[in-house]
């Protein structure tokens, strides 16, 4: 027999452990892309509320409830952090970090969470239409105002100074203002407002500058782009200097921490779905044109105008929401998860009607709110 030489040994036993480590990384890569085939209870908290209240994240994995009758913040174990009680007609919430807005929309109410106490009441000269929280507590809110629309910002904290700064407008040049967004620090205000004068529905969006440096311009007004007659849904704020402008074929982004510019705009040709809003990107669910899917996927990071992800699926969902980088898709008694990469991690039929969905952003990990139980559940490979 023919000895092996050591160095012949050491080359094989590398080869092995190559192997083997080859071997590992393609059955975790197959575990993280998207086999997962069904899921395990961790921990089950029975609902004290009734089926008109509704949930939304807020700051980190916890949850706020709220409906007509007050508002509360709950760990998904179900644990009360604060709560707050009001009666409300049409409650309409606003989050930003620890900070939370719910405001009366058509009354002069709304109350504002800090995280930690039961609230602090605010009322308003004017009816409310809308309402925006930064992360220290200041509140942008456009309210009805006659013949106009009045968009203000306030500090609920001061009782003796509440007013901010006022925005003014003037119907008949500049239109009523309908939308409004604020950044995270509460220093830069987006304001669309829409002319009806020329008989036509006009879109303008406008940038306000309430820092050192817009109080060297006329009106703090630093930027503004005109829309024509393209609707502007929304506008949303991702960081201090970066938003975009929602419109019913596309969106635009805006950077600039003191004069927001326009970076890049993007049309969507096919028939808008559903759009998803994230923290640091957007996306759409277009009806998918040319495939033999019904449905396509297409997530934006807000850094460039080609997609993250494009995708094509034909689940048919009720409603969907992004949620620890995740894209989630509900839909009765089933539910679809995509990672951030738009790779199916799961898709399969629950035990129980899922009313929301939540990502934990922990490995697998969900909050499963049913009509009877807040549930933490674990995706397994069975």
């Amino acid at each position: 027999m023919k000895k092996i030489s050591r160095k012949t040994i050491v080359i094989l036993a590398m080869a092995a452990v190559l192997l083997l480590v080859t071997v590992a990384a393609v059955i975790l890569s197959g575990r993280r892309s998207g086999t997962y085939t069904g899921y395990e209870v961790v921990n089950e908290t029975p609902r004290q509320d009734s089926n008109t209240v509704r949930y939304i994240s807020y700051n980190g994995n916890h949850v706020i409830k709220y409906s007509r009758d007050g508002a509360s913040a709950l760990s998904p174990e179900g644990t009360v952090l604060w709560n707050g009680s009001y009666e409300m007609n049409n409650p309409q919430i606003d989050v930003c970090g620890s900070y939370a807005v719910i405001a009366d929309v058509g009354s002069n109410r709304l109350y504002v969470y800090n995280g930690s106490d039961s609230g602090t009441l605010m009322e308003t000269v004017h009816p409310i239409l809308q309402a925006r929280v930064a992360n220290q507590g200041a509140v942008a809110v456009l309210m009805e105002n006659g013949d106009s629309n009045l968009v203000a910002m306030y500090n609920p904290y001061d009782p003796a100074n509440r007013l901010i700064y006022e925005v003014p407008t003037n119907a008949t040049a500049d239109g009523f203002p309908v939308n409004i967004a604020i950044s995270p620090d509460g220093k830069m205000l987006a304001t669309n407002f829409v002319n009806v004068s020329s008989g036509a529905v006009v879109s303008r969006v406008t940038f306000y500058n309430f820092d050192e440096y817009g109080k060297n311009v006329v009106d703090h007004i630093v930027s503004a782009k005109d829309f024509g007659e393209e609707l502007v849904a929304e506008i949303r704020y991702v960081s201090n200097s970066t938003a975009y402008v929602l419109t019913e074929h596309g969106f635009t982004v805006f950077t600039g921490a003191q004069i927001p510019k326009e970076k890049y705009s993007v049309t969507i040709p096919e028939e808008i779905v559903s759009v998803i809003p994230a923290s640091d990107k957007v996306g759409f669910v277009t009806l998918a044109q040319g495939s033999q899917e019904k449905y396509r996927l297409q997530i934006y990071s807000l850094a460039s105008s080609d997609p993250q992800v494009d995708e094509t699926f034909s689940y048919d969902y009720e409603s969907v929401k992004e949620s620890g980088g995740e894209i989630l898709f509900t839909a009765g008694t089933s539910c679809m998860i995509l990672d951030s990469r738009g790779r199916k991690l799961f898709s399969e039929p629950m035990d129980t009607t899922v009313q929301y969905l939540f990502s934990l952003g922990q490995s697998g990990r969900y909050l499963m709110i049913t009509d009877s139980s807040l549930t933490i559940i674990r995706l397994i490979h069975e």
